[in-house]
């Protein structure tokens, strides 16, 4: 069952050979230059809408990052103001 490293070769050659020749790829609107065709304009929406999409999901990173970023300066400074107060003391309640 141990194929020789030729066999694998030769089958990935006839394997590339076979998809490179495929009549279908070259089949789309967007290939032949029939720029007004309904299927083209579908491309279009789909490639925005994914694009819009992406740019949503980068939006909220930044936001949060911005909050995260506003909330530990906050933090920082309620942290500072507090070094000059005095301690708590343990019998209080």
């Amino acid at each position: 069952m141990k194929r020789s490293r030729r066999q694998i070769i030769a089958a990935a050659a006839l394997l590339a050979v076979w998809l490179a020749s495929a009549a279908d790829a070259s089949a789309c609107s967007a290939c032949f230059g029939k720029s007004n065709d309904a299927m083209f304009f579908s491309y279009y929406v789909g490639a925005f809408t994914l694009i819009g999409v992406v740019l949503v999901v980068f939006a909220g990173i930044v936001s949060f990052a911005i909050h995260m970023n506003r909330r530990a300066a906050q933090s920082n400074a309620g942290l500072s103001a507090l070094e000059g107060a005095p301690e708590p003391s343990a019998t209080a309640k």
